[in-house]
């Protein structure tokens, strides 16, 4: 059997971020095993205003997710 391999998407809007961490598995449908959101800070209008806060809140979602999967 093949080893699984994982792919993260993030979305990061105005007013939150989302996390999906999918398992993908040769042969097999992909798999959402991961779900994460966090609100949205310094992201002003679709522009990253504010790196800082929006390194913390990708980290909240990620970590979300991560708990999750």
């Amino acid at each position: 059997m093949a080893k699984p391999e994982y792919i993260t998407i993030i979305d990061a809007g105005s007013s939150s971020i989302k996390t999906i961490i999918t398992q993908i598995i040769p042969e097999e449908k992909p798999r959402i095993i991961g779900v994460g959101t966090a609100s949205s800070s310094g992201i002003r209008r679709g522009v990253v205003a504010d790196l800082e806060e929006v390194s913390v809140s990708v980290q909240k979602s990620l970590e979300q997710a991560e708990r999750i999967a």
